[in-house]
């Protein structure tokens, strides 16, 4: 074959023409290609060895790379890709794929046999110690044969000749070389797995190269709302909703879920009613937050094969995905009605019913989740509790009457919206050079806080509360918070807001290290806002000066007390960067530029470290997926090389790649080419992987500065290192004399407001780490004495607080809670919701421990001395020494000791870090216990101490916002029902009925294996029935639910009922009209008179207080139990007639089971 087909093969596969060399040959010969192995094989190990041969003529005479680094595995083998990028020449290349020997595991010839350290720890520390020495020799190993096949030389040119390191304040920086051009220096971008960070700062710290290295920027973005979701308690919420996104997916390519629901959506619509269709439409217009006579309600139902959940296939996504997942829950939230009624067409079955495994519902008669059952967090935990279902799209449609799951996921899809915007736009400027470097200098200026304060901002839009499914505010207008409705809306807005204070904190704390640490802030340099420029190299010189203090402190240059060296001394550590060469040649060429920002040599190292790739995603990621489906094909280590070459996304990048010439086509003497430039020789890889055997350059001196003590990784580390260089800067007027005390700003909770008394400055505080804590600016508003906060739209940049006082603090804690929208003032429910100041300010010490934090044994150490706290004498550790616990009992008695012991357990487990998930259990249950019987007590008698334990749990002193959790994240879904609608349900536990006035909607919720619930409106935009219509589709909706697991010995209750209760609300405010004194007397006497031995029957009747104090407190005390022991009876009895029920249909054939009879209204 003439080398100009050769070429033309090669460039149909690089071009993305031809996804395989097989196709490509086919192409250029005009006949079938031969078969694969030999000959595609060959193609590749030449094509391979061309291009490394070209990679070395163009690569290897520059002195400064960029590496990326990444490892996966590809057909079950594990499999590191690098890729080398030179920032001069915008140009990049790809190192073969590489596998790890078992030679290059055991490391011998690097000295991993002298690793232990001389004082010799036990033998399980020492192998675990060994084995992470050995990972990190390997992954350095792997970095040095990669440069040395792509560019023909090792880690060892990377030795500066003269290193620069910590030994105090100089006027003049040696630079050698003297340019920035000649002096070899490597950056390198990362995944965030710790060996690959571990082994690149052993290089960058311990031997010291001129290496610069920081993690990727793709996967940090989604790392922080991942994690977000999960301490916000949405874990399960988003692995249910991955799952049922991939069900919408279908298996494998074929599109056979799709066709499914094609199929049943047509046979449903054609045989739907007018009226049926009418339902529906009211729950489409609110699973979209539209009017129902808006466009984007589908008017008919031939409109629903039109819908995304019919019309396309859903989107694939994995729990650890990108933001696409995110993408995917937004359209399962908006066809969720249509999918969920096409679902279960498809699943229906005439002639097989499915029984159901039916969870444990607590009898609190108010449908509440228990929070003792724990939801799986992974997909095979969710497989294993519903395998009893018959596929996945069993699981998935019974998932779609969680309408609780629908509101969870629609809380992640609004408050990440704004960060995946950002996501988006990050990833458009990471496709050329210029506008990478650009988008490099604006996250150093803090390009992040955006993102942030448009996440806090959700709670303010009108827009988003909407769509969440919150009340807007009415003009005059004021409902009572005390209302089941009312209730309901706060706890969802608590559940909300956890999830914003967690994003927002993630997200500033995730790029707090680029707008402080250094060499980070050098990138705006090369800022497009030209006034940028100078005022970050005075933030350099200032931030260096603080540093070369501490420095000159630890260095005992300076004289301190011991108390503030030892302190200086562990905030230097934290802060690491000062001991990276590139760091302190960066600070050199600022001296020797006189810090003018348009000096090119200063300019050129900037270039240098910031111009270029920032993710791992494009070269790295998009390559490993190309190669798990090429891998099936090709197993070959030349194949898969070249394949690695020939990723099919590289052609939509400005980012330049190695490719052949035809002239490289005309080498022939491969012997001899290895000889003259170090290329590897075809016939020594002929086997399927390339190994890393070679020893490390001995100038590394790897046996020694492995032991050495290495900078520690990972997220954690880069915020320590913030917070500490924060600190460094504020406190370097004084010499660092509060640094012993630095640890005090420990009681910023995230979460909480702070002021500061001397300025009156306002911040929403997103925590503290170690050093520092990070806070949003509020503004502040006073109304009829009451104070209100919303986000400061002014400051585009976030607030550092740095503490050293344990007494009459600066900054005072203020107790808020965030108010519903509805319940905003009139001049101020523009901006939505708003935090509401709940009580007076209070110092941030005494506050923390209320509000219960986490502290470290130390800690509360110093508390004691700081304060005079009394220190106790004996403790509860062994030996009756004194433990941590004992210390937390002696604060939490010190500032609380009036209050209640059970208040005061929960503040000392807190600062343990032990705060324990309390059990839920109603009101209602321990009264029905109360009533109980002697038998009937010992038959329920895991319940009885279910009761007893809650009872005991109860304190006098409650907490003033009582919708707070027990712990982060954990809040329940608790319904409550309005005393007058408890007696239009049937006698089953977990049934309720809530009405929204606001709204004017009617919503009712029926316990099963996902708890179902109803939603019917009256007289709003979405709906004009009247009031009494929309209660009875409501109660109609829960008894036959009932009906068709119950016997029908319960009856209906008549519309009658309904009337009277909705004529008992008031027509304007739309609260329940207080009976007269003489007509409420009465109705006490006739129903005690008529009673069943229901408790509803007494339910929302007031007499007057004449009448109440009349009565003697034996008899309301006996009356009382005695009907909750006739409730117990019916809960009690109900149960049995279900078990008889079941027995029965058990022993008859199905077709003679009797249908389930109802009631009908009278």
């Amino acid at each position: 074959m003439s080398t100009h087909d050769k070429f033309a093969i090669i460039g149909l596969v690089r071009s993305g023409k031809e996804r395989f060399l097989t196709a490509a040959i086919t192409a250029v010969r005009g006949k079938a290609a031969p078969k694969r192995g030999l000959d595609t094989w060959r193609y590749a190990m030449f094509e391979m060895v061309r291009y490394l041969v070209r990679s070395k003529v163009e690569l290897g005479g520059e002195k400064q790379y960029h590496i990326q680094y990444d490892g996966s595995s590809i057909c079950k083998v594990p499999t590191d890709l690098v890729h080398f990028y030179c920032p001069w020449l915008n140009l990049g290349a790809y190192s073969p794929p590489l596998v790890s020997s078992a030679d290059s595991i055991t490391a011998r010839s690097d000295g991993a046999e002298g690793l232990m350290l001389d004082s010799e720890p036990p033998a399980e520390k020492k192998n675990k110690r060994r084995s992470r020495c050995e990972a990190v020799l390997a992954i350095i190993r792997k970095m040095n044969t990669a440069m040395m096949m792509t560019l023909n030389k090792g880690l060892d040119v990377l030795i500066p000749n003269t290193r620069l390191v910590p030994g105090g304040s100089q006027s003049v920086w040696p630079l050698d070389p003297p340019t920035v051009k000649e002096s070899e220096m490597m950056t390198a971008a990362l995944d965030n797995e710790a060996m690959q960070h571990k082994a690149c700062h052993v290089l960058e710290f311990n031997v010291g190269l001129r290496l610069h290295t920081e993690g990727e920027s793709c996967h940090p973005d989604w790392n922080d709302v991942k994690n977000s979701i999960v301490r916000a308690g949405l874990q399960v919420s988003l692995l249910k909703g991955t799952i049922m996104a991939n069900t919408d997916f279908g298996p494998f390519k074929g599109g056979k879920t799709k066709l499914t629901k094609q199929e049943a959506c047509e046979q449903f619509v054609a045989g739907l009613s007018t009226e049926d269709y009418q339902e529906y439409m009211e729950d489409i217009a609110r699973d979209r937050a539209l009017p129902l006579d808006d466009e984007g309600v589908p008017a008919s139902p031939e409109e629903w094969l039109e819908s995304r959940t019919v019309d396309k296939r859903g989107i694939f996504v994995k729990y650890k995905s990108w933001f696409n997942a995110v993408v995917a829950m937004h359209w399962l939230t908006w066809d969720w009605t249509i999918a969920s009624v096409v679902l279960d067409y498809a699943l229906k079955d005439p002639d097989e019913e499915p029984e159901l495994a039916r969870p444990v519902v607590a009898a609190d008669g108010e449908g509440s989740q228990s929070s003792d059952s724990e939801e799986p967090v992974t997909k095979a935990g969710l497989y294993k509790k519903y395998q009893n279902l018959k596929n996945t799209m069993g699981m998935s449609a019974h998932f779609y009457h969680d309408r609780f799951l629908q509101a969870d996921l629609r809380m992640i899809v609004e408050a990440t919206l704004p960060l995946r915007l950002q996501f988006e736009d990050m990833l458009q400027a990471a496709k050329g050079q210029v506008t990478t470097l650009h988008w490099a200098a604006q996250r150093s200026s803090g390009l992040y806080f955006a993102g942030v304060k448009a996440v806090i901002h959700t709670l303010h839009d009108p827009e988003v509360l909407d769509r969440l499914g919150l009340s807007l505010h009415v003009p005059g207008q004021h409902p009572d918070e005390e209302e089941a409705w009312a209730q309901e809306e706060l706890a969802t807005l608590a559940r909300y807001r956890k999830l914003v204070v967690e994003l927002a904190s993630a997200r500033c704390w995730s790029n707090a290290h680029f707008t402080i640490c250094q060499p980070h802030t050098f990138a705006q340099v090369h800022h497009p806002d030209a006034s940028r420029r100078p005022r970050v190299l005075n933030l350099t010189k200032k931030v260096w000066a603080a540093i070369l203090m501490m420095e000159d402190v630890v260095l005992k240059h300076v004289a301190v007390s011991a108390g503030v060296f030892k302190a200086a001394k562990r905030c230097l550590n934290d802060v690491a960067w000062n001991c990276s060469q590139v760091a302190r040649e960066t600070y050199a060429v600022c001296l020797q530029a006189a810090w003018s920002h348009t000096d090119e040599q200063l300019r050129e190292q900037s270039f240098a470290i910031f111009a270029r790739p920032h993710n791992t995603k494009f070269f790295l990621e998009d390559a490993f997926g190309n190669l798990a489906d090429v891998g099936k094909r090709a197993s070959k280590g030349w194949t898969k090389a070249f394949y690695t070459t020939a990723t099919p996304s590289l052609n939509s990048f400005d980012w330049k790649q190695i490719a052949t010439l035809p002239s490289d086509y005309n080498i022939t003497d491969f012997k001899k080419l290895h000889v003259d430039s170090g290329v590897p020789v075809p016939t020594d890889y002929y086997g399927k992987h390339f190994k890393t055997t070679k020893t490390l350059p001995a100038a590394l001196n790897m046996k020694e500065n492995i032991r050495k003590p290495v900078r520690k990784a990972g997220p954690q580390a880069n915020h320590r290192s913030a917070a500490a260089t924060i600190w460094a800067v504020s406190h370097s007027p004084s010499t660092f004399s509060e640094a012993p005390l630095a640890w005090s700003g420990v009681f910023f909770v995230k979460g909480e407001v702070y002021i500061n008394s001397n300025t009156g400055r306002v911040m929403w505080s997103m925590g503290f780490q170690d050093w520092a804590a990070m806070g949003v600016r509020l503004a502040s508003f006073e109304k009829d004495g009451k104070y209100f906060f919303i986000l400061d739209p002014t400051f585009d940049v976030p607030l550092w607080v740095t503490c050293a006082e344990l007494s009459n603090t600066t900054w005072k804690h203020i107790p808020a809670r965030l108010l519903a929208p509805c319940m905003c003032p009139d001049d101020l429910a523009c901006h939505g919701c708003l935090l509401e100041s709940t009580g007076v300010a209070q110092d941030a010490v005494e506050a923390g421990i209320k509000v219960g934090l986490f502290l470290k044994k130390q800690y509360l150490v110093d508390l004691h001395k700081a304060l005079n706290i009394h220190f106790p004498t004996s403790g509860t550790d062994k030996k009756n020494r004194v433990g941590k616990e004992d210390l937390a009992t002696s604060v939490a008695r010190h500032f609380y000791g009036d209050d209640a012991p059970e208040e005061q357990h929960r503040m000392v487990m807190a600062i343990m870090g032990k705060t324990k998930k309390g059990v839920k259990c109603p009101a209602e249950v321990l009264g029905c216990m109360e009533g109980l019987d002697e038998d009937n007590r010992m038959e329920l008698g895991p319940l009885k101490k279910l009761a007893q334990e809650e009872q005991d749990r109860i304190s006098d002193s409650k907490k003033e916002n009582n919708i707070r959790a027990t712990s982060d994240g954990d809040y329940l879904q608790k319904h409550f029902t309005p005393q007058e609608l408890k007696d239009l349900l049937p006698p089953l536990p977990g049934c309720s009925i809530t009405r929204h006035p606001i709204f004017k909607r009617y919503q009712g919720f029926y316990p099963s294996v996902i708890q179902g619930s109803i939603c019917r409106s009256w007289g709003g935009k979405r709906a004009t029935r009247s009031e009494v219509d929309a209660l009875a589709l409501v109660v109609d909706w829960i008894w036959e639910s009932y009906y068709s697991e119950h016997p029908a010995t319960d009856e209906m209750p008549s519309m009658g009922m309904l009337r009277k209760i909705v004529q008992s609300y008031d027509a304007n405010t739309g609260k329940k009209i207080a009976p007269a004194p003489v007509a409420a007397a009465a109705t006490l006497s006739s129903s005690s008179s008529s009673s069943s031995g229901s408790v509803g029957n007494l339910v929302g009747v007031v007499a007057p207080a004449s009448v109440a104090a009349a009565e003697p407190k034996a008899a309301a005390k006996k009356a009382a139990a005695k009907t909750l022991a006739a409730d117990a009876k019916a809960v009690a009895k109900a149960a049995v007639a279900k078990a008889a029920l079941a027995m029965a249909k058990a022993a008859q054939p199905e077709h003679l089971q009797p249908a389930p009879k109802r009631q009908r209204r009278s």
